[in-house]
């Protein structure tokens, strides 16, 4: 079963990513957003089996990672998550500079 962990889990994320995939035979892992307490929302409200506050607690945990961040900070979750050998979906854009 593949191990799911969502970094960001704004409206977008809550009303177009989660939904679907609470429906699929994979495993919510851990979720991480700007506030502890609206991590911890999320994952009650999508039966994640834990939020963090740490990005290394989510990509050690998870095949799959989700990003639904601000735009601003796509680039960098994609380079940490590759790295951790994690596959990735990022919504648009993948970075706003070549840089």
């Amino acid at each position: 079963m593949l191990k799911i962990g969502f970094i960001g889990a704004g409206n977008f994320a809550q009303s177009y990513l989660l939904p679907p995939l609470k429906q699929c035979d994979v495993s919510l892992k851990t979720v991480l957003t700007g506030s502890p307490v609206h991590a911890k929302s999320v994952a009650q409200k999508f039966a994640f089996e834990a939020s963090t506050s740490s990005i290394d607690n989510v990509l050690s945990e998870s095949d799959v990672v989700f990003i639904a961040t601000r735009h601003d900070s796509h680039a960098d979750y994609v380079k940490q998550s590759l790295q951790y050998g994690c596959h990735v979906f990022v919504e648009k854009p993948l970075c706003l500079n070549e840089a």
